[in-house]
C-alpha cells in the first residue's frame, strides 16, 4: 500500500461560483457524484487546509486539495534493464505493464518512482513516455542540459516526422505483433484521431471522423499462420496514435 497523495486544483474564472460537489463531479468523472460526496463528508476535500462542505461556493484563486488516502496499487512488473548510461543520459528497456508516470491508480508502481528509489540522490528524468502496455526503449536525462537538449530533439522529431528524408537526431520506431492479416508488405494508416465520449472518463482518444489527421507508415517484417510482425513509423504525434492505428 502506498502513502496516499494530495491532488491540487486552483480555481479559475471558468469554475468560480460552482459548488464544491458540482466541481468535482463534473470535472473528475472517474468517480461518481456519491463518491465525491462521501469524500467531502470525510474531510478529504479542503481549501487552504480547512475541510469544505458540498455546497460551498468556490472563489477565484482558491486552492482546492483532495487528500486521497493510501491505496493498494495494481501489480505491475517493476524491474527494468539499463542498456546505456553516462553522466548525461540513460537508456532503459521498459517492460510492458509498467507505467512511466503516475496517474489513475498508479503512484509508486511507476517507472518514475522506481528510478527515484534506485537513484535517490540524482534520479534521471524521462524525456518521453511509452504507454503502460508497450515495452521498449525510454530515454532519461541525468542533467539539466541533457534534459533540455533531449526534450527539444523529441519535439523536433515529432514536428519533422512527415519528412522521412530529413535528418533526425531521435527517431521513434515501433514493432507490433498483430493477428493473421493480408496486409501488403508496405502500407499507410490515416485514420483521424480525436476525443470520443466516454460515460465515466468524459472522453478518451480514439478513431474519430472529426478528429485530427494522423499518418503512420508500416512494413511487414514477418508473416506466419498465427500472426504478423509489423514495423510502424509514426509521422504525426497524435495521442495514443500507435495503439489506435
Amino acid at each position: 500500500m502506498n502513502q496516499g497523495w494530495i491532488y491540487t486544483d486552483r480555481i479559475t474564472s471558468a469554475t468560480a461560483g460552482l459548488a464544491v460537489l458540482d466541481y468535482y463531479a463534473t470535472r473528475y468523472r472517474h468517480s461518481s457524484r456519491a463518491q465525491w460526496q462521501a469524500r467531502i463528508e470525510a474531510g478529504q476535500i479542503q481549501v487552504q487546509g480547512t475541510p469544505v462542505a458540498a455546497d460551498d461556493r468556490l472563489q477565484l484563486g482558491q486552492v482546492l486539495t483532495y487528500h486521497r488516502p493510501p491505496w493498494s496499487e495494481p501489480a505491475v512488473p517493476l524491474d527494468f534493464q539499463v542498456l546505456y548510461e553516462d553522466e548525461d543520459l540513460m537508456a532503459i528497456a521498459k517492460p510492458a505493464g509498467l507505467p512511466v508516470l503516475p496517474g489513475g491508480n498508479f503512484l509508486t508502481h511507476t517507472l518514475l518512482h522506481q528510478l527515484q528509489r534506485r537513484y535517490p540522490d540524482h534520479p534521471p528524468t524521462p524525456v518521453h513516455r511509452l504507454g503502460r502496455g508497450t515495452s521498449g526503449l525510454v530515454l532519461l536525462a541525468r542533467s539539466p542540459l541533457a534534459r533540455s537538449v533531449l526534450s527539444r530533439q523529441m519535439r523536433e522529431s515529432t514536428a519533422q516526422a512527415h519528412a522521412p528524408q530529413a535528418p533526425h537526431p531521435i527517431r521513434k520506431i515501433y514493432r507490433a505483433l498483430v493477428g493473421p492479416s493480408h496486409l501488403p508488405d508496405t502500407f499507410t494508416l490515416t485514420t483521424p484521431i480525436g476525443k470520443v465520449p466516454h460515460p465515466v472518463l468524459g472522453y478518451v482518444y480514439g478513431a474519430s471522423p472529426t478528429g485530427l489527421s494522423a499518418y503512420s507508415e508500416g512494413n511487414v517484417l514477418q508473416r506466419s499462420a498465427a500472426a504478423t510482425l509489423v514495423e510502424i513509423t509514426i509521422r504525426t504525434g497524435r495521442p495514443h496514435q500507435i495503439r489506435i492505428h
